[in-house]
């Protein structure tokens, strides 16, 4: 007998250049909305002032990663300026099991993994303007001129893959709830 393929109807993906708000947008989107819940990812980064362990990320060593990751714990992961992220199966199909809609924030390369994986998911590209991203990096601090450098080539690079994504919405600097509420009504559309 052939396994049935888990793909999720119900799977909404955010995605976007690192610094223009996807993890502020999520929150938000999570606050406003009962009917979702977040995929909480690992990771190996380090922990930034005011995220929490098992909310934000499930924070991991990078040892205990390749653990993980070794015995297939993960559907998708990627290594991302020098750090790992990964999502478990398991905890994806719990969710769906219990919500309306299931939220994933992931950098570009994870959304596009997830899309090709489960074809059925919604990839809401998030998009900034340029200098904006620029100073949300600068006010992240510990990075070197050399990081900072690296991270605006890379997002260049980034913004232009928004076409290929299902919806692009503008996270504008002091428009939160406006990009927000873009966002439900393209729920509001139905997945």
């Amino acid at each position: 007998m052939k396994e049935k393929i888990f793909n999720p109807k119900n799977l909404i993906i955010i995605t976007g250049p690192s610094g223009v708000g996807k993890t502020s947008v999520a929150t938000e989107l999570l606050k406003r909305n009962r009917s979702i819940e977040r995929l909480v990812t690992c990771t190996t980064r380090e922990i930034r002032p005011g995220e929490r362990d098992g909310r934000d990320y499930v924070f991991l060593a990078k040892r205990a990663f390749k653990t993980m990751l070794g015995r297939g714990e993960f559907f998708e992961w990627a290594e991302v300026y020098g750090n790992y992220y990964g999502s478990r199966l398991p905890d994806l199909k719990n969710l769906c099991e219990r919500n309306k809609y299931v939220l994933m924030v992931l950098d570009i390369q994870g959304a596009k993994k997830i899309k090709k994986k489960f074809k059925n998911a919604r990839t809401i590209f998030i998009t900034a303007d340029f200098t904006e991203l620029a100073k949300r990096l600068v006010e992240r601090g510990k990075m070197t001129k050399e990081d900072f450098a690296v991270r605006q080539k890379i997002a260049k690079k980034e913004m232009a893959a928004a076409g290929k994504f299902d919806y692009t919405v503008e996270n504008e600097s002091g428009k939160l709830k406006t990009a927000v509420k873009k966002i439900e009504r393209i729920l509001e559309q139905g997945i």
